[in-house]
């Protein structure tokens, strides 16, 4: 029998989303997927619906990884 991964894992992309015909705003779109095509996938559907620019590749992000990308992007600094 061949099982399936259905173990959900946050992937993160950094993003531009126009807020307003002037005014770009730099976010993390952080996405809940099984696998990183799933997440792909929900990305473009988000993409098609709003203004939105990749800035950097999906990633997958483990919770520690997740904490230390918030406490950086609130110091505006990357790692």
């Amino acid at each position: 029998m061949l099982f399936m991964n259905t173990t959900n894992q946050i992937y993160a992309i950094d993003v531009f989303i126009t807020t307003t015909e002037l005014n770009n705003e730099k976010s993390i779109l952080l996405v809940y997927a099984t696998n990183p095509e799933l997440a792909q996938n929900k990305i473009r559907i988000y993409q098609q619906i709003h203004q939105m620019q990749n800035l950097q590749l999906l990633r997958s992000l483990f919770i520690n990884t997740l904490n230390s990308l918030v406490k950086c992007r609130r110091n505006n600094r990357y790692h």
